[in-house]
């Protein structure tokens, strides 16, 4: 892979100065997410998953091809969730782990096979975030209501606790309650740091999230009041623009019935890094998105704005969190080039 490497020095900005680096990766088609780790950077893009240097942006490795045997992944690209979703990968020590269809792959941290855990029920244990001896997951519970459940699993993929549960939602664009859902791409969040397990759910009105020792024994609740951001006429016509784009077929049924509500939920997406929990809102001001940051013991310590891009109304551009920045992939309107882009968050 060709990889040219630029540096940009931007001015201080809001009293912070954000140093803002750039590599150009052209071999990239969809990537959906990327975590750093140490001195790598690890990029999905299905069915391809590429390690780089942090250093000087080379590319170390690249794996992975579309099938289910070993070393092979599948995801069902014809439900767009799954298919926006992309590759999910944790990355630990000494391992990568890569969530597909039914299985957890196991590889090194160089990329090579070692194993996989298959799943015996697609209904239990999706997107497992390891921990300790074992696994986080969520399933949905199907009874006279459906909800997301956040399970303990073993290192077999075994239940061995179901710890948070929440009402599961399906778009219904009569309602006003599961529009607030639609903003969100995820439907529930999870992670660990700081040796503690946080979970919350998109769409709610209040902030609202969970902390939990390992053995699943609730601690305490981050809450509190912040600033609610209005819906305009404008924010609505973006959506029902990403919607006619999303649904060719019944676009416009959906949109007439689509009813949305005065403000924008609290919380957009949660990230848990560096011992902080870190919470993305839905304000932003001149190319930054707003964050809220808390620590581990669930004490409120900033807002920052934050240079941020979104992909879509609905969507934004693969990012994480590690060591106070804030890595984001982004790509130009044809997405023939996309760019690695790093600020300081703290």
């Amino acid at each position: 892979m060709k990889v040219k490497l630029l540096f940009v020095i931007l001015l201080l900005l809001a009293g912070v100065g954000f140093a803002e680096q750039i590599a150009t990766m052209t071999d990239l088609v969809d990537p959906k997410n990327i975590v750093v780790d140490g001195e790598q950077l690890f990029v999905t893009d299905y069915p391809v998953i590429y390690i780089f240097s942090l250093k000087d942006f080379s590319l170390q490795k690249k794996f992975g091809s579309e099938g289910q045997g070993p070393g092979e992944f599948y995801i069902d690209r014809a439900d767009s969730d799954s298919k926006e979703r992309g590759l999910q990968i944790s990355v630990t020590n000494d391992q990568i782990l890569v969530n597909v269809l039914a299985r957890l792959c196991i590889f090194t941290r160089k990329g090579e096979f070692i194993n996989s855990e298959k799943l015996t029920n697609l209904d239990i244990g999706n997107c497992f975030v390891p921990f300790k001896e074992g696994y986080l997951g969520w399933s949905v519970k199907r009874g006279k209501t459906a909800e997301y459940a956040l399970n303990i699993y073993d290192s077999k993929l075994n239940k061995k606790k179901e710890i948070y549960t929440h009402d599961f939602w399906l778009p219904n664009f009569r309602d006003p309650g599961s529009v607030k859902n639609f903003f969100c791409r995820d439907g529930i969040f999870y992670g660990v740091t700081a040796n503690k397990i946080f979970v919350s759910n998109a769409g709610m009105d209040d902030l609202a999230i969970q902390a939990y020792d390992f053995s699943g024994k609730k601690l305490f609740t981050i809450g509190g009041d912040y600033e609610k951001i209005k819906i305009t006429p404008q924010h609505i016509e973006n959506y029902k623009n990403d919607v006619r784009v999303s649904f060719k077929r019944g676009a416009e049924f959906i949109i007439k019935n689509m009813k949305f509500p005065e403000y924008f939920p609290i919380l957009r997406h949660v990230s848990f890094a560096d011992g902080n929990v870190y919470v993305l809102t839905f304000k932003k001001e001149a190319g930054k998105h707003q964050f809220l940051i808390f620590d581990a013991d669930g004490k409120f310590l900033k807002k920052i704005m934050v240079p941020f891009v979104d992909k879509s109304p609905k969507v934004f551009f693969p990012y994480c969190i590690t060591k106070g920045k804030l890595y984001q992939i982004i790509s130009s309107e044809d997405e023939e080039q996309w760019t690695l882009h790093a600020s300081s968050i703290n």
